[in-house]
């Protein structure tokens, strides 16, 4: 499950039970050229969407991060 918590940032509940609070925005940074959409457009960023089968979130696709590296950078 995932919640849109404003400015970059989600509420992630993993298939183990866990939240955990992962902030994108700074990462979004370190590749323009892959999320330029969502920087130039953050509306945009609340459209995220779960991968069939949990495997990581998605805004189209080109644009994602896979479930393993979120929980590790997770809060």
């Amino acid at each position: 499950k995932i919640r849109f918590l404003g400015n970059y940032d989600f509420l992630i509940t993993f298939a183990n039970g866990k939240e955990k609070k992962v902030k994108l925005k700074e990462k979004m940074s370190r590749h323009p050229k892959v999320f330029r959409r969502l920087i130039e457009n953050p509306e945009l960023v609340k459209d995220v969407k779960i991968e069939p089968g949990g495997t990581g979130i998605y805004w189209d696709d080109l644009m994602g991060y896979a479930c393993d590296w979120l929980y590790e950078i997770g809060e």
